[in-house]
């Protein structure tokens, strides 16, 4: 749909900005390789384009030899402490907020969190929250048997 927006915006001379997130430069990298006009017409007629990092600015400035000036990086800001205050008493609560799915890593979160030592678990809750695959990600909490310090809200 954006394609087909920012196409007709480009073909009638207006001015627009394209911003391409992880997930759909991903599968736009796909598509571009195999030449699909439209999007690469898209890209190109963009007044500004915005990707996440540097190696996306890179890649599409060589593969559709775009104006750097035209490709602005603007990361996602996410500022981590440098330290956690964390009361002893109390478990750290960690949370994963998004749409729940193997694209967005929960599967992934989860494998990882259940390689912790049941110990360190002891002192972390990891709370999953979102739509998708919530029963998937249920049962595999399960499996993994961390249903003590693991759990999806939803």
């Amino acid at each position: 749909m954006k394609i087909l927006v920012t196409g007709g915006l480009g073909f009638i001379g207006s001015n627009f900005i394209l911003k391409l997130l992880k997930e759909s430069t991903q599968t736009g990298m796909d598509t571009i390789e195999r030449s699909q006009q439209e999007k690469k017409y898209s890209i190109r007629k963009s007044t500004l384009l915005i990707v996440l990092s540097e190696s996306w600015k890179e890649y599409y400035v060589e593969r559709l030899d775009l104006d750097e000036s035209k490709v602005l990086v603007l990361p996602n800001a996410i500022k981590l402490p440098e330290k956690i205050h964390n009361k002893p008493e109390s478990p750290l609560n960690v949370l994963f907020a998004g749409r729940i799915g193997e694209r967005k890593g929960t599967f992934d979160l989860i494998s990882a969190w259940s390689k912790i030592s049941p110990e360190a678990r002891t002192k972390a809750i990891l709370n999953i929250t979102g739509d998708g695959q919530v029963e998937k990600a249920s049962r595999l909490i399960s499996e993994l048997g961390v249903s003590d310090s693991a759990s999806v809200l939803g």
